[in-house]
């Protein structure tokens, strides 16, 4: 039997879909591979597939032995369960150990779609190893993020981060108030306030409102993305983070947890 993953939802949701996906195989000693990814409509308010290589680096996986590259597999609706993609809490019971109930399908697939809500979520959590730092962008995206970092950081100036989320998905879904980006930006209290600040948002410039702000940050030029969808943008910014002294986000966004754990700090501008 080989497990097959559909990452779901925004980008680092899916960055916790390939962790728990990865641990729980190693752990149970099943094979593995990924099918899709998602993008985010362009009203950001649901997602459609894309092939995973489309948004990942598939090169990490590699390391594993009990990967299965995708393109080898020959997934039909007669071998295959779940093969119409629901849900993986749909075809998994939180009342009994996930190993367990897939050893009893006798398919030679099973696709498990957004794993992560029904592992992370569910009773039987467990990792062995932390894959998010693993995660690089597929190629089209690492260029794009290595050509706009020549662009606005031309000498490699140390800088801090400040993940900004004010669209209506987020808003809606969390029910938060978005703070003044003027007030984030003069008031964060970053360790090394002399660094520039990289926002890590969109639509930046229709924010804010003291144009004096300009002079101590930087953000991508969203002009140069007209062909990128939502989570390709995020991940350039994801990208930037991680080469970030410092980063600063929100307490309700999975990247900006992820962030923090990468740099062992507990920075929510929302708990300030």
């Amino acid at each position: 039997m080989i497990l097959v993953f559909d990452t779901y939802s925004g980008l680092c949701n899916q960055f916790q879909d390939i962790n728990c996906a990865i641990n729980f195989c190693l752990i149970n000693n099943f094979q593995f591979t990924f099918r899709f990814a998602s993008h985010r409509n362009s009203n950001l308010n649901g997602c459609y597939d894309v092939d995973f290589d489309k948004l990942f680096d598939i090169s990490f996986l590699n390391k594993y032995p009990l990967y299965v590259d995708y393109k080898s597999c020959d997934i039909r609706p007669d071998n295959t369960l779940n093969y119409h993609n629901k849900y993986a809490y749909c075809i998994l019971n939180q009342m009994f150990p996930y190993e367990m109930q897939l050893r009893n399908f006798f398919h030679e697939y099973v696709i498990l779609r957004q794993f992560w809500v029904t592992y992370k979520l569910g009773p039987f959590y467990k990792t062995i190893t932390n894959v998010y730092f693993d995660l690089k962008p597929a190629t089209k995206i690492m260029d794009k993020f290595n050509e706009i970092k020549s662009i606005i950081n031309p000498s490699n100036e140390k800088y801090n981060l400040l993940h900004f989320r004010h669209e209506h998905d987020f808003v809606n879904y969390f029910h938060v108030d978005v703070p003044s980006l003027d007030n984030l930006i003069k008031n964060i209290p970053y360790k090394n306030k002399s660094n520039k600040l990289y926002i890590a948002s969109t639509g930046i410039r229709d924010l804010i409102k003291d144009d004096s702000v300009y002079d101590s940050i930087f953000f991508k030029d969203e002009t140069l993305l007209n062909d990128y969808n939502f989570e390709e943008k995020g991940f350039i910014d994801y990208m930037f983070g991680l080469e970030s002294e410092e980063i600063y986000g929100h307490s309700k966004s999975s990247f900006s947890m992820i962030l923090n754990e990468r740099f062992n700090t507990n920075n929510y501008y929302d708990k300030l």
